[in-house]
């Protein structure tokens, strides 16, 4: 089904990560309960 498409880019930065990390330990993420976050540069957004 996905045959031949490939991401923008292998792999992440480290500073690209930093923001779902830094949310998901704070306590704005307290009310996140079930939730998948997704940081795949944008693989499951076509």
């Amino acid at each position: 089904m996905c045959r031949g498409r490939r991401h923008a880019r292998p792999r992440a930065e480290t500073e690209e990560l930093v923001g779902p990390v830094v949310f998901l330990l704070s306590a704005a993420a307290s009310y996140c309960t079930g939730a998948n976050f997704l940081v795949d540069g944008g693989a499951v957004a076509w």
